[in-house]
């Protein structure tokens, strides 16, 4: 029960994380002037919104790398579990989501910032430790 716990809780964390990035790739890309106006995303556009996007892109693409179970101070047991997930699932993720939604968009503009906004959102975690 404990794993189980853990394991919710880690990818409903990097879930939550990665939809915040996307939300700001997606207004980012979409205020764009190099953007045509018929390429740009609008979250109201996306079918179940920006959260159905991350969270399905989480959900296929996130693996746990490692798990620990320790017994706590009370007796009880808590679930340690660590999830990774690649930059360029994140981005095949992505692609996916936009294409089964059928958003016409540059995938190159698109992907340029999803990156960044990847590295930048990872750079600041690290340095939160």
């Amino acid at each position: 029960k404990a794993i189980e716990d853990a394991n919710r809780a880690a990818i409903a964390d990097i879930s939550s994380r990665y939809i915040g990035v996307i939300k700001n790739v997606i207004e980012s890309y979409s205020k764009d002037v190099n953007v045509p106006s018929g390429q740009k995303i609008y979250e109201s556009k996306l079918e179940g919104g920006i959260e159905a996007v991350g969270a399905a892109i989480i959900e296929k693409h996130a693996y746990v790398v490692c798990r620990q179970l320790a017994q706590s101070a009370t007796g009880g047991y808590v679930g340690y579990v660590a999830v990774h997930v690649e930059m360029s699932d994140l981005q095949k993720g992505l692609s996916e989501e936009l294409e089964v939604r059928k958003v016409d968009y540059d995938a190159d503009k698109l992907m340029k910032k999803h990156e960044a906004a990847v590295s930048e959102s990872m750079s600041q975690k690290r340095n939160l430790k």
